[in-house]
């Protein structure tokens, strides 16, 4: 109070706020509420305001030379519902049960690791973890699951970006982790319409409206990152084998997107290959 009093400086007084609550909730993570506070839901607002503006802006500069961004508006916030929606289920019906939840309040150890040993932390974002790693962990941290599961902690490792960015709120750490792989949903869309643009509406459908696409390819989990790193790896092995277009990107997000398969379901790309070996070899062959 003494502080708004004096400053009446609005922004500063709402980063102080977040990053008290931040603080705040620091111990026995694993038994508070998952469901958002009042601040929880202002920070939800702020940002769902600002990737509102984003989204518009990005289809009204886009919509006239390529048709399918009208749908990127739509798209974006139906990946949106989709991680609110994981959000509810498992915090309302499953009583904070299940994986995403786990890979979540996981994640937030990994932010309080931050900051009581930023080293640490950056060791274990970077290097992943291992059993030994357990011992960096505190009561006043929390302790993670899937030390042993490298394919689990890695979502772990990728979640607590986003959970630092989201305030240590599961909702809104779900959004954000939800808006930054739909990249690899909308390059996927983005290539199917190239490739048959008679059909953007029903692929429009297909990838962003498929109620169990839309509902388990949504906030924190493994299936987002999979499905998100596949369609990027489809959009990246078309562009860079067949179309030979922009090589160095586009070999560039092959390789991670790659990276990314093999980091959280090696079979999925195994699935992928035969599949990506005749779309791409076949261009060739029509060239004989």
């Amino acid at each position: 109070q003494a502080l708004f009093n004096k400053t009446k400086n609005y922004p500063v007084i709402f980063l102080f706020l977040c990053f008290n609550a931040m603080m705040g909730q620091a111990n026995d993570i694993w038994g508070q509420s998952l469901l958002p506070d009042l601040m929880d839901y202002v920070i939800i607002a702020v940002y769902l305001t600002l990737l509102f503006i984003f989204a518009l802006h990005k289809k009204n500069k886009k919509s006239e030379l390529h048709p399918q961004y009208r749908f990127f508006t739509k798209a974006l916030f139906a990946k949106i519902l989709g991680a609110i929606a994981l959000c509810l289920i498992y915090t309302l019906y499953y009583k904070g049960g299940g994986d995403t939840t786990g890979y979540y309040i996981s994640s937030e150890a990994m932010v309080n690791l931050l900051f009581h040993d930023p080293n640490a932390y950056f060791k274990l974002l970077i290097n992943g973890a291992s059993r030994e790693s357990f011992a960096l962990f505190t009561p006043e941290t929390g302790y993670p699951w899937y030390i042993d599961d490298p394919n689990s902690f890695f979502v772990v490792r990728i979640a607590s970006i986003f959970t630092l960015l989201g305030f240590k709120n599961y909702f809104t750490s779900a959004i954000l982790f939800s808006v930054f792989f739909f990249i690899g949903y909308w390059k996927l869309f983005l290539l199917l319409c190239e490739l048959y643009p008679r059909y953007d509406k029903a692929f429009f459908y297909a990838i962003f409206l498929f109620p169990s696409v839309l509902f388990w390819g949504s906030g924190i989990s493994k299936d987002t990152v999979a499905l998100s790193a596949t369609g990027f790896f489809i959009h990246a092995a078309y562009f860079l084998f067949v179309k030979r277009k922009k090589l160095f990107g586009n070999a560039l997000a092959f390789l991670i997107t790659l990276g990314l398969l093999l980091a959280v379901k090696p079979y999925i790309f195994v699935a992928l290959l035969p599949g990506t070996l005749i779309f791409t070899g076949w261009n060739y062959i029509k060239k004989i």
